[in-house]
């Protein structure tokens, strides 16, 4: 079990991901290829029912997470399917890596 300082080093962990990721999504959505935001398509289009992030790129955010969490990132944790908004791939994914975090904490602790 992670002891009340290791998790809150997770949580100060995980705060600053979410901030990585939004600037990450927020760089790729305002630049060319992002979403697009005309609303004049109806529900019927083609593309409506597109995720906002597809899994693809949701796997372009393991080397962010890897980098600030310095863990291995498992593709798993993607959602097949994707995610329909930077919130939902931060509320999937956070939880998932936070449980990875705080597992191997408690394994580096009885290893020591």
């Amino acid at each position: 079990m992670a002891s009340p300082s290791g998790t809150q080093d997770v949580d100060e962990k995980l705060a600053t991901l979410e901030g990585k990721l939004r600037d990450w999504w927020d760089k790729r959505d305002s630049g060319l290829g992002g979403t697009n935001t005309d609303d004049s398509m109806d529900d019927n289009d083609l593309w409506g029912d597109m995720p906002e992030i597809d899994s693809k790129a949701a796997a372009r955010t393991a080397p962010i997470c890897e980098e600030h969490l310095d863990i291995d990132f498992d593709m798993s944790m993607i959602r097949e399917g994707g995610y329909d908004s930077i919130d939902d791939l931060i509320d999937d994914l956070l939880p998932q890596l936070r449980e990875r975090l705080i597992e191997n904490q408690a394994q580096n602790d009885d290893s020591e």
